[in-house]
């Protein structure tokens, strides 16, 4: 029996040995296999991540031709093409819109009203530390405040008769009396040069604060940029209804300046930290921030590199539609569909998911402008930062004013940072965990 029983083990012990054999041979059959070349082995894994920004779309890590076009250029500064590398980041799906624009307002009139209009704020405010009363810096409790309705319902603001300060006494300009006074929405930000702290590190007399860029600016948009930009143009209907009116909530926001849209990533930076973090925070686990010219360029491509556009180089698609809102024809800017902006939607995403980078609006960029960009930035993640308050800042996409040349992936032009245009908006992105993987 005991002889039986040890034929039968040394018997099992043998098939479960070529079993795994039979495994690993077929495991290596299919790693010499699967791959043509030895560099395709090396390929890390691509699947796609979730970003902690709501609204934001993967973009993998990847290899391009930025500035190239499936046709030469006719002006010189579009006919430099140079293949770089974008590291992985999160973008935007769509443009900011007015809606996503006007809860940054909301939220300046919230803290403005707060800190200087309530008889009592202390309700409003974080709670102080016991233990620490002094120390404990003042902030406002913004779950408590939510939407603002409790600080202008009817009995709040006759408690506070003070709020009536914030509008409009009688009719103004562009306003009507019991208008809110948007000249008063102004935001402090600061922006740390972290290129000139380099530059300057062996300078132990400094400290962060001779490196931090600051300023406050008013951040309600430019309602006049749609008289301002056309000459004897019957407009007047957009520029008191584009921002004001609900119906425009999901068109993208414009009469932005290169400032507002940086403000608009600091403050999104700071909320979105304060949810996640708690109140009290100051470490920051997100960092929303505007897209570098590359970025932007890449995440329009959709995967297509030299492609005209973000779809291909045909301007019309299935059934021979138009496949973006730009001008098509002089004086032809409805054969798309859409006379001024569409909604941030409007049309299909590209393969990454991105809408309308290409017409609609154009968008602000990071990067200073420089008319040959190539010849002075790497190729691994390139970008051309700067503080300078004359700076010119690359946009790019065309809009909804612009012939299909300038909707093009690799067209690019500049716009100074303290202009607004009613063609210019933006969309933000967030850079990817480092360790997060390349495109396959």
């Amino acid at each position: 029996m005991l002889y039986r029983n040890l034929c039968l083990f040394l018997g099992y012990l043998t098939f479960f040995n070529l079993k795994n054999l039979l495994q690993a041979c077929l495991i290596g059959l299919l790693f010499l296999t699967g791959c043509s070349t030895t560099s395709d082995v090396n390929k890390p894994y691509y699947k796609p991540f979730s970003s902690p920004v709501p609204g934001q779309v993967f973009i993998p890590s990847g290899t391009f031709s930025l500035g190239s076009s499936a046709e030469p250029d006719v002006l010189e500064q579009f006919s430099q093409s140079k293949k770089i590398s974008v590291a992985a980041f999160f973008i935007d799906q769509t443009e900011v819109s007015n809606d996503d624009y006007r809860e940054f307002i909301n939220w300046v009139r919230d803290s403005i009203a707060i800190t200087n209009f309530l008889e009592k704020k202390d309700q409003y405010m974080v709670k102080k530390k016991p233990s620490d009363p002094a120390g404990t810096l003042e902030q406002i409790n913004w779950r408590i405040v939510g939407n603002g309705r409790t600080i202008w319902g009817k009995a709040s603001r006759k408690r506070n008769p003070r709020l009536d300060e914030m509008f409009y006494k009688q009719d103004h300009l562009f306003n009507k009396k019991g208008d809110l006074d948007t000249r008063i929405l102004k935001y402090s930000f600061g922006i740390f040069d972290y290129e000139e702290a380099f530059r300057n590190r062996n300078n132990l007399a400094k400290t962060q604060s001779d490196y931090t860029y600051r300023d406050t600016i008013n951040v309600y948009p430019d309602t006049t940029v749609w008289i301002k930009d056309f000459a004897n143009l019957a407009n007047d209907q957009m520029l008191k209804s584009y921002f004001s009116d609900p119906a425009f909530g999901k068109y993208p926001v414009v009469g932005i300046t290169w400032k507002q849209a940086k403000a608009y990533t600091i403050w999104k930076t700071n909320m979105l930290n304060n949810k996640t973090r708690g109140l009290s925070t100051t470490r920051k686990t997100v960092t929303v921030r505007l897209p570098s010219e590359a970025e932007w360029e890449y995440a329009s491509r959709g995967g297509e590199d030299g492609m005209n556009y973000p779809w291909g180089n045909a301007l019309h698609g299935e059934k021979d539609c138009l496949m973006a809102n730009f001008k098509v024809a002089p004086g032809n800017y409805v054969a798309d569909g859409g006379l001024f902006t569409k909604p941030v939607r409007a049309y299909k995403a590209n393969k990454y998911g991105v809408y309308n980078t290409a017409g609609n609006v154009a968008e602000w960029t990071e990067n200073l402008y420089t008319s040959s960009p190539q010849g002075i930035t790497g190729d691994l993640n390139p970008r051309l930062l700067g503080v300078n308050d004359n700076a010119r800042r690359v946009v790019k996409g065309g809009s909804w004013r612009d012939a299909a040349y300038f909707i093009r992936s690799a067209s690019r032009t500049f716009e100074h940072q303290d202009t607004a245009r009613s063609y210019i908006g933006f969309r933000t992105v967030m850079s990817a965990p480092v360790e997060q993987s390349i495109k396959k």
